[in-house]
């Protein structure tokens, strides 16, 4: 009998959270699994029909803030129809909401899964604090990414006490290593082939930052003439990032591709990998620049425990964003192609691969369903 896992997640896009749903279980044997996937945003048409061809079942469901017990009845639904057996919330401070609708259909393993860490303060703060607590005591399997994220949403005791399963952003490290023909072909794709191409993945939203980002490329393009910037992903700012871009007459230096599947070949074509992320957990767009050998400039917000290459670079977000631009280009200046081939080998050192990952997340759920 095959086992039935329900994924919930905010949506399904090119974000580092489906991504590592992705990765995981296209390297896992889905004979044994039934595989569904709830979204509480409309599915990217691309990425969706990627996880139905893996195997998944994908449900798009009301937004919570929309219609709080319209969201929650359709969840419910599927839950009973498809009589799950285990349930993954990736919500993070939200997974509460998950584990209580598969408590009331009979779903014994309800996973709450940790994919950041935020640094909130006042009225927020304690707000939070019930949210954690309430997941911590409907959930009773905790996942995260990493030990901050983890001890984030459960606290430093249960990390301690060994009781939060990690699982890491891992990634097909083969996939993302450096390929010098591949980056002479994106480049000319692009269109930069003689640029200084500056890179960013990620949805466009305030914890990911787009408008400092772009004000921050303009004192780069002040400095190197030859700067582009590449941005990969899609979001309620986008327009707004958009407008920031006409208003400092940046229309022909600043690409948006939009969501891609192929992200790994858009990382060849980098020289500087740019995430100036509010907060994160431990985002798996730095394993891939990584693993790619990309230099890579992040914000002090984000977990420094992704710092795995002597190319990243951590700028505080108080610093001018004219700061920011001279680590940009000074870190641009210093790479060393071969040191760039054999990156990859760093990220599976550091326990990145999904062929070893993969495999500990499988034994996982057969021991959790067969106990």
């Amino acid at each position: 009998m095959k086992i039935k896992i329900v994924h919930v997640a905010g949506g399904l896009t090119t974000g580092g959270v489906e991504a590592v749903i992705y990765n995981y279980f296209s390297h896992m044997n889905l004979d044994e699994y039934e595989l569904y996937y709830i979204s509480y945003d409309t599915p990217n048409e691309a990425v969706k029909k990627k996880f139905e061809a893996l195997g998944f079942h994908v449900y798009e469901v009301c937004k919570k803030k929309e219609n709080f017990f319209k969201s929650c009845k359709q969840v419910l639904d599927i839950l009973k129809e498809n009589e799950i057996q285990v349930i993954h919330s990736h919500m993070t401070l939200m997974s509460f909401v998950t584990s209580v609708l598969a408590r009331m259909t009979g779903i014994k393993v309800c996973i709450a899964h940790s994919h950041l860490a935020q640094h909130i303060t006042g009225f927020k703060k304690y707000v939070y604090a019930v949210f954690k607590w309430l997941t911590k005591l409907t959930s009773n399997h905790y996942f995260a990414c990493g030990q901050e994220a983890a001890a984030y949403l459960y606290g430093a005791k249960l990390v301690e006490q060994d009781k939060v399963f990690l699982m890491h952003n891992a990634i097909d490290t083969k996939k993302f290593a450096f390929d010098e023909n591949v980056r002479a072909q994106m480049r000319n794709e692009l269109g930069v082939e003689d640029a200084f191409c500056i890179g960013h993945l990620g949805r466009f939203t305030e914890q990911k930052n787009p408008l400092f980002l772009i004000d921050v490329f303009k004192e780069v393009s002040e400095k190197r003439p030859d700067a582009v910037l590449v941005m990969l992903g899609e979001g309620p700012l986008m327009e707004e990032t958009k407008a920031k871009v006409k208003e400092y007459n940046l229309e022909d230096k600043v690409k948006f591709v939009g969501s891609v599947t192929n992200p790994e070949q858009y990382y060849q074509a980098m020289d500087v990998f740019f995430l100036p992320s509010l907060y994160e957990g431990l985002a798996v767009s730095l394993v891939e620049a990584q693993c790619n050998g990309v230099p890579v400039v992040t914000s002090d917000k984000v977990t420094q425990e992704i710092c795995l290459s002597d190319q990243y670079k951590v700028v505080s977000l108080s610093a001018e964003a004219s700061i920011w631009a001279d680590e940009i280009c000074h870190l641009a200046d210093g790479q060393d192609a071969e040191a760039r081939k054999n990156a990859y080998r760093m990220i599976e050192d550091a326990g990145y691969s999904i062929v070893k990952e993969a495999d500990q997340l499988d034994k996982f759920y057969k021991k959790v369903v067969q106990s």
